[in-house]
């Protein structure tokens, strides 16, 4: 009989980091080591957060609860907690905001119940400490990995997935992340304007992601594409091995990353990375990548036009990448995770 429970209330949406990060961990834990709980897809929003406060609880007694994704339940102690991010404390104003008021009440109590705290970076690490008021040897920095798919993908894969995209350009530079105001999309668009000038006619920027804040463009969405860029929208799991992989470079240059899995899944590719300097993301990209201040249009247009005009400087940042994505396993993590959950 298996002595772990994992909360898996958000496991049913549409796959993003976190829900990445939880379905590639359980692959790897031992077979029948656990049970998987999460309410019926429809009770979201407030209800979700009710049942997880008030039914998971019954239904872990004198069991480890791994709660995965930020949330988990008051009154559990003996519970680990992944917290990827603390983005509702340190930006409130990107958050909707009867969520960001639940976790600023709810992350400081949490993260001083639970008997541990996993997190994705030293950066998240440090933050954790800094606001939440753990001490540091309460929390365990664990790398995201990056799955096989993303390193042995063949030219013939690469040709069946983008013929299922028809307006992909045949030159690009992606952008992929949900719409919103920390993914910082908006300077993104005002350094391509500045770099498609100095740039031939044949490159295009591709922007794959949901919509996640509208309001970032104004009132004028619809008209706030610039010339030779393509919003491709949600893009489906399975191609994103493909759309990275025949890009000329990838941009990441977001305001707040507790990791910043795209840019390790660009790397395992073979694409160089474009990267903001803040947070995170630095110690993602190592030496294999561009750094820019996310702040700095200019800066950020400069990189653009770099990366695709200098063939000896992305191949020299690609092999420096051979060595940085070998930090970026699942199997590794999986087993470091587990141990974790095992020892409590």
């Amino acid at each position: 009989m298996n002595s772990l429970v994992i909360n898996s209330r958000t496991s049913f949406k549409k796959t993003t980091g976190a829900q990445r990060y939880l379905r590639e961990l359980v692959a790897r834990f031992p077979v029948d080591s656990f049970t998987e709980v999460h309410p019926a897809n429809s009770l979201q929003g407030g209800i979700g957060h009710a049942w997880e406060q008030f039914v998971l609880p019954t239904l872990c007694k004198k069991k480890t609860l791994w709660s995965p994704s930020n949330n988990g339940p008051l009154s559990v102690k003996r519970q680990v907690l992944t917290i990827h991010d603390i983005v509702p404390l340190d930006h409130p104003e990107w958050v909707n905001k009867k969520l960001a008021k639940w976790l600023r009440w709810l992350l400081p109590r949490l993260a001083k119940r639970v008997e541990h705290i996993i997190t994705v970076s030293e950066y998240s690490k440090q933050r954790i400490v800094d606001r939440l008021g753990v001490p540091e040897q309460k929390v365990s920095v664990i790398y995201n990995g990056v799955d096989d798919r993303f390193k042995a993908i063949r030219s013939i894969d690469i040709e069946t997935s983008i013929s299922d995209l028809p307006h992909l350009p045949e030159k690009y530079i992606l952008s992929l992340g949900s719409i919103e105001p920390r993914k910082n999309i908006s300077r993104l668009l005002q350094a391509w304007k500045l770099a498609q000038i100095e740039l031939p006619a044949d490159i295009f920027l591709v922007i794959a992601g949901g919509m996640g804040d509208k309001h970032i463009f104004g009132k004028e969405a619809e008209h706030a594409w610039p010339d030779r860029t393509v919003p491709l929208g949600y893009v489906d799991d399975t191609l994103l091995p493909a759309l990275y992989k025949h890009a000329m470079a990838f941009t990441y240059v977001s305001e707040y990353e507790g990791f910043g899995l795209p840019v390790a899944e660009a790397m395992s590719c073979g694409t160089v990375p474009i990267a903001s300097s803040k947070t995170s993301l630095p110690e993602v990209v190592g030496k294999a990548g561009l750094l820019v201040d996310p702040h700095d249009i200019e800066e950020i247009a400069q990189a653009l036009i770099n990366i695709c005009v200098d063939s000896e400087l992305r191949n020299r940042l690609r092999n420096c990448a051979q060595k940085q994505i070998r930090l970026f396993d699942w199997d590794k993590a999986a087993r470091d995770t587990f141990s974790i959950l095992s020892s409590v």
